[in-house]
């Protein structure tokens, strides 16, 4: 067994914990929204639809549910995340690639690349992506940055360029954005007293 006592790996799974711990069950509803040929929405909600305890989910059953990440609106992979992240600390996946899924879409070429070309929709992959993550708490938006640097320092390290363009283009901004809401709300709280 692997001793974790004062490790960067026991540091980052208590972020995650800490930040994740009060993000309450979606509903089936939320679990999977989005659905493309090859994967069916009901299947996903079926698969997750007994795990009300993101904690409870080991790698192995994370990894064989692999395509699922991609289905989650925000409440659902706000839910099941930490999960993902949690177990790819400890746990070697086959299929998932949760570096690829937290930066795709949020890099440079993201900002540009329409979500559905030549459909007349003018959303791109930057648009579409950003929005799961809008429901996401400055903590827990801390804790994937901190999620993905450790995993670039841990042997992922040829992800580092779409690592670093996703905390630039995504994830930094919408940290301060919060931060800059929450000043905002503490200042007015305080012209009113």
């Amino acid at each position: 067994m692997k001793d974790f006592s004062s490790t960067p790996e026991l540091d980052l799974e208590i972020k995650i914990h800490e930040a994740f711990a009060t993000v309450p069950f979606p509903g089936l509803l939320h679990i999977a929204v989005y659905s493309c040929d090859n994967v069916d929405p009901d299947k996903t909600r079926k698969r997750f639809s007994d795990k009300t305890d993101w904690t409870q989910l080991d790698g192995r059953f994370l990894d064989e549910s692999s395509s699922d990440l991609f289905f989650f609106d925000a409440g659902g992979l706000q839910f099941f995340l930490p999960a993902y992240m949690t177990a790819n600390i400890s746990y070697r996946f086959e299929r998932v690639e949760l570096v690829v899924f937290l930066t795709n879409g949020l890099t440079d070429r993201g900002k540009v690349d329409p979500i559905m070309p030549g459909k007349g929709r003018e959303t791109t992959c930057f648009d579409f992506k950003r929005s799961k993550f809008s429901c996401f708490t400055i903590s827990q938006l801390e804790a994937i940055v901190a999620f993905l640097t450790f995993m670039v320092s841990a042997g992922q390290e040829h992800y580092a360029g779409d690592v670093s363009e996703a905390v630039r283009n995504c994830y930094q901004p919408r940290i301060l954005e919060l931060h800059e809401r929450n000043l905002m709300r503490a200042a007015m709280t305080c012209s009113q007293s």
